[in-house]
């Protein structure tokens, strides 16, 4: 069996955006992380940090793809094309 002349193609952007989604939820991350530590809210953050220990653990095929696509959606609908303060996210006012 022959490969397709297109499966580098798919492949290379596939890995650019496997890349670009990681990078856009690694910030989001953070900017939950620091938000939620700037304002002080500690309860908010233990529940985000319970959150991450959930999705660690979930195992069902079902529910892994299902947490992902709505993920990262989520976080491209945040990080759109808007730099906020250097982040690369919107800023809280900018979030609807």
């Amino acid at each position: 069996m022959t490969e397709s002349p297109l499966s580098p193609a798919y492949v290379k952007t596939k890995n650019k955006r496997t890349g670009e989604v990681k990078d856009a939820c690694q910030s989001f991350e953070n900017y939950l992380v620091e938000m939620l530590v700037e304002d002080g809210k500690v309860r908010d953050l233990i529940d985000v940090e319970e959150l991450l220990y959930c999705w660690k653990n979930l195992r069902c095929p079902v529910f892994v793809n299902l947490v992902s696509m709505f993920y990262a959606e989520l976080c491209k609908d945040l990080f759109s094309g808007q730099e906020g303060e250097g982040h690369g996210f919107k800023s809280r006012g900018d979030i609807h």
